[in-house]
Formats: C-alpha cells, structure tokens, sequence
C-alpha cells in the first residue's frame, strides 16, 4: 500500500529503485534474528544498494525539490515498505518452518486485507470504489492476483528453498 501512495508523489522508477533498499534492512534484520552469516560479497552489494538509492534520491532533480516535504515523505514511505518487505520475509521463513509455500500465500493475503481496508481508509478516499470503470476493476484484479498472489507464492518458496539473506537480494532483479 505504501507503494502506492509513494508513486502518487513521484515516478514509478524512482519508487522501485528506492523500495529496492529492502535487502539492506533484510541483511541487518537476518543477521540479527535468523543469526545467518553475511560475507563480504552481500555486504558490499549491500552498500551498493545502498549507494544507488542515494544517489537516485539526491539526483531526482533540483535540491530544493528533492528535500522538499512532498518528496521526503514519500521517500520515507517508500522506505518503509522496503523495511516491511524484508520483516515479511523474515517472518515467512519462520512460517516455512511449520506450512508449505502454498498454504502461507492462501492464508496470509486473506488474513492481510481487512488490515488493508484500515489503511486505505485512512490514507485515500474509499468512496472512489463505487465509481470505478471496468478496465480500473481489470487492473486492481491483476495487481491482486500478479503482485499477491503469484509474487508472495513464488517468495515464499523460494525462501523455503534458499536463505533469506539470498532471496531477498536476488528480488532486486525487479529493477532490471
């Protein structure tokens, strides 16, 4: 959802650059929780995730523009589902620990949207759900069903089969 609000202040490159940050807080977190080794090579792609969004961040355009309230917010916002990105999949591979890949993906998008509904009522204007026209209803069923379902089911078996620290790394392949 974040991600969503991030792209309605900025372009959706700079957004997928700048949520592309989540290894970084997935490596900190992993090696914390999960008490996984990080070698030199994830630490130095580490900085160069780190790097990249810095320097999209600050060369976005104008100083002034770029530090401007409107753009730090989102940026912040942005951030932060990187940093939920990678609690989330922290938090599914403990989960693969006890279900399959599949049974995580059918329980947890349920589970995930009334939570959803709390947020986007806060954040946007609901009452919009009644004045959408068919091709806006065919493209909220494919961000559910591509963006959900397929990419939480394709994450969460691949961290049934790699470690996180990797899988997390290798989503930055989202960019390309």
């Amino acid at each position: 959802m974040l991600q969503y609000v991030k792209l309605s202040v900025t372009t959706a490159s700079e957004t997928i650059f700048i949520l592309n940050s989540n290894p970084i807080f997935a490596i900190l977190i992993i090696m914390t929780v999960l008490g996984e080794t990080i070698k030199r090579r994830k630490v130095g792609g580490m900085c160069l995730v780190f790097t990249g969004v810095f320097l999209i961040v600050i060369g976005s355009g104008p100083i002034d523009l770029v530090l401007g309230p409107t753009c730090i917010f989102g940026d912040t916002l942005i951030l932060l589902s990187g940093f939920f990105s990678a609690v989330n999949a922290i938090v599914g591979k403990f989960a693969l620990l006890s279900v399959d890949s599949l049974t995580l993906t059918l329980y947890s998008i349920p589970f995930s949207v009334p939570f959803l509904w709390i947020l986007a009522a806060i954040i946007e204007d609901v009452s919009i759900i009644f004045h959408l026209n068919t091709l806006s209803w065919i493209i909220i069923l494919w961000v559910v069903v591509v963006t959900n379902v397929i990419a939480f089911f394709l994450q969460y078996d691949a961290l049934s089969h790699i470690e996180a620290s990797r899988a997390q790394l290798s989503l930055n392949t989202i960019t390309v």
